[in-house]
């Protein structure tokens, strides 16, 4: 069962890793504990957007928010 404890456990964990805080582990559904380090972000970008999804959440945009430049349309 996916629960938001779960969920923010998992995203407190991306946060420790990307300012620097060393290995981090969450609990995962059924499977006991799971460590991520900085060399497996996208193994946890991963397993946060299944558990967002089990939750009926959006699915978070890893991007960073860059954009395609707008075009100048004329008519």
């Amino acid at each position: 069962m996916v629960t938001q404890a779960m969920l923010d456990e998992a995203r407190a964990a991306y946060h420790q890793i990307v300012t620097g805080q060393g290995v981090q582990e969450a609990r995962q559904d059924g499977n006991g504990t799971v460590r991520w380090h900085a060399a497996s972000l996208a193994e946890l970008r991963r397993y946060i957007n299944q558990l967002e999804t089990a939750l009926g959440l959006p699915a978070t945009d890893w991007s960073g928010g860059t954009r395609t430049p707008a075009r100048r349309v004329l008519f």
